[in-house]
């Protein structure tokens, strides 16, 4: 199935294939990149046909590299690592993803790291 991949490190978002057979491995594969092994992940609902798949405990990890991502005009949420935005249907089930590119450019906002000043 069709997902976009989100990419604080590459400030990209791209579209990638979803392997249907094994699923949550897929997407432990598409969160992990160098030093960031992903082994638990997180649904962030954005909409009423879409999530994105974050990793669990990705704030408590070093170095990481965040990106802020516009639920609604009034409500913003940052999220650590990579993110899989996924469609799913009323019956939960993952289907492919129905928002235009253009249309999450326009809600994700990359960040770096911040350094600690002391």
């Amino acid at each position: 199935m069709k997902a976009y991949l989100i990419d604080p490190v590459q400030r990209d978002i791209t579209l990638v294939d979803v392997a249907e057979e094994e699923t949550l491995q897929d997407i432990y594969d598409k969160l992990s990149y160098t030093d960031h092994e992903v082994d638990l992940i997180e649904a962030v609902r954005i909409d009423d046909f879409h999530c994105i798949y974050v990793d669990e405990e990705g704030l408590f990890k070093p170095d990481q590299d965040f990106f802020n991502f516009r639920i609604t005009n009034t409500n913003t949420i940052r999220l650590a690592g990579r993110g899989l935005v996924v469609g799913y249907n009323h019956e939960d089930e993952m289907i492919d993803v129905g928002i235009s590119l253009r249309a999450l450019y326009s809600r994700v906002f990359s960040h770096q790291p911040v350094e600690d000043a002391l």
